[in-house]
């Protein structure tokens, strides 16, 4: 954008109409005319970035992305650094767990143990009625059949 002669005019870019500095827009061919910049007012060219009176980002999508991009990569210098140290509180935490699931798991060994322990005593005892009420109905069936063959014998 060129001004004119006259400081208080802007050649359009895009038509060459002279138009007041103030217009953001040509009345010929309704072209942007130039920036405004946000903080201070000034108009600037529209390929400008910076204003020239104040410096300030014209483009405010620009500015953000830019602070966005700075205070990202703050956050992530500030990641990098504390990494290290959550590292080794997460190991430390992560062998905190694995240590108690082993008592638990060597506690359940224990149990399975005196369960199966208690298993085998029930079993002996079951085994050893079972045979004392087989003897108890053998030595009766003896009982009878002496009976009965003492009676049939005459």
């Amino acid at each position: 954008m060129e001004t004119d002669v006259d400081s208080e005019q802007i050649m359009c870019v895009s038509c060459g109409t002279a138009c007041p500095v103030e217009w953001r827009h040509c009345p010929a061919c309704g072209s942007p005319i130039g920036q405004i910049c946000p903080a201070c007012g000034e108009i600037n060219p529209l390929t400008a970035r910076d204003c020239s009176a104040c410096g300030q980002i014209l483009d405010v999508t620009e500015a953000l992305l830019d602070r966005v991009v700075t205070e990202r990569t703050a956050w992530l210098r500030h990641v990098r650094e504390e990494a290290p140290s959550h590292k080794i509180q997460e190991q430390n935490a992560s062998k905190a767990r694995l240590d108690a699931m082993w008592e638990l798991e060597a506690q359940r060994q224990t149990e399975l143990k005196l369960s199966l322990a208690e298993r085998e005593r029930q079993q002996r005892i079951i085994v050893s009625i079972t045979v004392g009420v087989v003897a108890v109905v053998v030595i009766a069936l003896l009982i009878l059949l002496a009976l009965n063959a003492g009676q049939t014998m005459p």
